[in-house]
């Protein structure tokens, strides 16, 4: 099976696995849920009123992609106008300027201390505005998430873990922190890893997708922002 057999599979994977949980959240709350998952939003799941806005996290493993974003588009998002924060963008996460280099990227050992430094020190000063691109908000998008749902056994609904992203946002805030290693940032809180940042470094080779950033969520939630879901709040915005 090729990637784009595998791919294809996995998305219907998904969806399938959406439909469960609209009827497991329907029963389990009340309400009418359904299946929203368009690509202009990061909300896979929703009520009918727009209370309960959830995305559905339905990973193979311990962690599974979050976000994913052009180098283009995560300067824009941020209003990057700095040329060294730039700079170091386009080497780290790659580009046709490094096609001498192993996946036409440069790694933290090839980049200078004060580059590598500077897109750290950017990282760990934007914590509220990257949290609304990872996780509620994302590039462009309409609507906002204000649950992350994340099974701990692939597709399974009786092994849901219920995120409130508000108290998550706030403990990412105040106690999260950044740390480069040789090919990605991983962003740890409480000693926990729960983030990592690379080079996608899937698709077609070289091409603009290939060189995006990607961030991977990892299931090591505190209890301090877990819900139980037949206690949920409503929860208008994040």
């Amino acid at each position: 099976m090729n990637r784009k057999e595998s791919g294809k599979i996995a998305k219907l994977e998904g969806h399938t696995f959406e439909n469960s949980v609209c009827v497991y959240l329907s029963e389990l709350l009340n309400d009418d849920f359904f299946v929203d998952g368009h690509s202009d939003t990061k909300v896979d799941i929703r009520n009918e009123s727009d209370s309960f806005r959830f995305s559905v996290k339905n990973p193979k493993n311990r962690h599974t992609q979050v976000s994913l974003i052009t180098q283009k588009n995560f300067i824009e998002y941020f209003n990057i106008t700095d040329d060294n924060l730039k700079l170091f963008i386009k080497s780290f996460f790659g580009g046709d300027e490094f096609s001498d280099y192993s996946r036409h990227r440069l790694t933290k050992s090839n980049i200078t201390e004060e580059l590598n430094q500077l897109f750290l020190s950017f990282l760990n000063s934007n914590s509220e505005k990257l949290f609304d691109l990872i996780f509620t908000k994302g590039y462009k998008q309409r609507n906002t998430v204000n649950y992350l749902l994340w099974t701990q056994v692939k597709n399974s609904v009786n092994d849901l873990i219920c995120v409130d992203l508000e108290s998550f946002k706030n403990e990412f805030i105040d106690n999260g922190k950044w740390i480069q290693n040789e090919t990605t940032f991983h962003f740890m809180s409480n000693g926990k890893k729960l983030l990592h940042l690379q080079m996608f470094g899937s698709g077609e080779k070289y091409k603009s997708g290939y060189h995006s950033l990607q961030f991977q969520l990892y299931n090591s939630f505190d209890n301090k922002y877990v819900r139980q879901l037949n206690e949920l709040e409503v929860k208008n915005g994040i």
